[in-house]
């Protein structure tokens, strides 16, 4: 073989060479890096810091269901909030100063804090004024309430559940009774106790349809759908569905514009096989709430 051959097949070889070399690089560029089954696991989602709220214990597949926060507005006219110092009244006339207890001045303490969100320092304030407390005083079950309302804000429902408890005993005829029995069973839910739950709303529907029937029919009669409701969604938690089904409709025969009852009717429905009335309920939802309307239709599918 001559020389200028050999030189021509040298030049072919370093031609193929560079370009198997070049073709790797390419492919490597083109395919990720395979991920280990423990990166799968530690972020399964794929995302920096994702994290889903877990739903109460026990209630599998409850993220489904729309929540109890429309049933929440029971208890507006019990907020913490009700120690609110009056306004002082305009013009020259200024008022005489009055003295503050140490017990008044905790309670101011504690809707302060509360109101700008610094939860474990308005329990302090409230622990504090219920302490300087005669048992026998009249507004002790409010104060039980504000702390029950707190704890919850915190995400403590054991201690909300005995804060509840205390207000829900001392008056048992009063508004605060309704309010922390209404609460007392959200705590009770929250902490997956659904049969407790049932109880302290069974209590709330109680009140709202005996006493407050004939005292505040009207606010007896806008308030009684919500514990329904919300015994709805401890009987979905107790894998009773048909008792559910029940609660739901309850709620929606007392409040027909109820778009959260009429969703979680439809979604029960459904689950039980009952494909045409679950559509029907569906359809009636579109007309109160489109967007839950069209995220019930997607669980349908």
């Amino acid at each position: 073989m001559n020389r200028s051959l050999r030189l021509i097949l040298l030049l072919m070889v370093l031609a193929f060479l560079g370009m198997t070399i070049l073709l790797t690089g390419v492919f490597a560029t083109a395919l990720p890096a395979r991920r280990t089954a423990g990166d799968h696991a530690q972020n399964p989602s794929g995302q920096a810091g994702s994290k889903k709220k877990n739903p109460p214990p026990g209630a599998r597949g409850f993220e489904q269901f729309a929540g109890r926060d429309a049933a929440d507005k029971l208890i507006k006219g019990a907020a913490t909030r009700r120690y609110a110092p009056a306004p002082s009244p305009g013009g020259l006339i200024r008022p005489t100063p009055q003295p503050v207890s140490e017990r008044q001045a905790a309670i101011r303490e504690g809707e302060k804090q509360y109101a700008a969100g610094n939860f474990e320092a308005a329990v302090a304030a409230y622990q504090k004024a219920i302490a300087l407390s005669d048992n026998s005083a009249s507004d002790n079950s409010d104060l039980q309430y504000a702390l029950g309302k707190v704890y919850s804000d915190l995400e403590r429902y054991e201690d909300a559940v005995a804060a509840f408890q205390a207000a829900a005993t001392r008056r048992p005829a009063s508004e605060v009774a309704l309010y922390a029995a209404y609460q007392l069973g959200n705590a009770y839910l929250d902490l997956g106790k659904y049969a407790e739950a049932i109880t302290a709303y069974e209590k709330t529907v109680k009140i709202l349809s005996d006493e407050w029937k004939t005292s505040r029919p009207e606010l007896s009669a806008q308030y009684l759908p919500y514990p329904h409701y919300s015994m709805g969604l401890a009987h979905l938690g107790l894998k009773q569905p048909e008792r559910a089904v029940a609660d739901f409709k309850k709620a929606i025969e007392l409040k027909p514009d109820f778009p959260e009852a009429y969703f979680n009717l439809g979604l029960t429905l459904w689950q039980l096989g009952r494909a045409e009335a679950a559509t029907a309920q569906q359809a009636k939802l579109k007309t109160l709430n489109p967007e839950m309307a069209d995220k019930l239709a997607a669980l349908f599918k």
